[in-house]
């Protein structure tokens, strides 16, 4: 299934209009919209984007691509055979500037791939502007909630051992790791201690950062040598002490 969401757009509201409560009558009218929008994905029925987007609108996927409204309609298509999904607003919170209304609101997607289920979490910022007595979406900001991964449930600890050792980033900063029973624990200088729940047997995460990885890597006599501490792709290297 095509990702829906990712949005990245600035709109200069006006410095005079103070922010203020949506009316019953708005909010519900925003709510709803909101929900054919989402509803519109996997059926991959344009005409409801069609409908409520203005031509002017930027949309910007969850991967960074920025699109204008017609490179989007190519991407609001039927889910292939054998998909199938939903997306729904569980919670909204709208404020409203003058012809203009920020729509703030958390979604959850749950998604069947060939009778596979899975959960997506978004936070998304949508921003509205009234013309011609009709509301229109101008900018749609979206985040996807990240969450952890499932810890290994088979994992060779024979290895782990290997892993025991102090690793320097520089002469003044160094990630310490320790071993107790079967669990592995990382410190850096001047944090606390945090346990490292094992992905795979060499890669290890910690509770609630699921954008960081830390990788354990051998040289070619098998021996534990750095760390790769990787962050969205990209890799600090730690070095092991006694190591080059």
């Amino acid at each position: 299934m095509i990702s829906i969401f990712g949005l990245l757009a600035v709109l200069l509201l006006p410095t005079n209009a103070p922010a203020e409560k949506a009316s019953g009558r708005t909010e519900a009218e925003l709510k709803k919209m909101t929900g054919e929008l989402l509803s519109a994905v996997a059926s991959g029925d344009w005409a409801v984007w069609d409908r409520y987007l203005d031509d002017s609108m930027i949309y910007t996927s969850e991967d960074g691509r920025t699109m204008t409204k017609a490179q989007l309609k190519e991407e609001i298509k039927p889910l292939p055979p054998g998909f199938s999904g939903t997306i729904e607003v569980e919670s909204a919170e709208i404020h409203v500037y003058g012809d203009s209304a920020v729509v703030s609101h958390e979604d959850l997607e749950r998604e069947n791939v060939f009778d596979q289920k899975l959960v997506s979490h978004y936070h998304i910022t949508d921003t509205w502007t009234r013309k011609d007595g009709r509301w229109r979406l101008v900018a749609s900001q979206v985040l996807v909630r990240l969450q952890d991964p499932a810890p290994a449930t088979i994992v060779d600890r024979r290895g782990w051992d290997d892993y025991v050792g102090r690793y320097d980033l520089s002469p003044s900063v160094s990630f310490t790791v320790t071993r107790e029973g079967d669990r592995l624990y990382g410190q850096r200088t001047g944090r606390p201690k945090q346990e490292l729940l094992p992905e795979t047997d060499t890669v290890f995460f910690n509770a609630g950062a699921p954008r960081t990885r830390k990788i354990f890597v051998r040289d070619a006599a098998g021996k534990v040598v750095r760390i790769f501490d990787r962050r969205d792709g990209r890799d600090l290297l730690w070095t092991r002490a006694g190591n080059p």
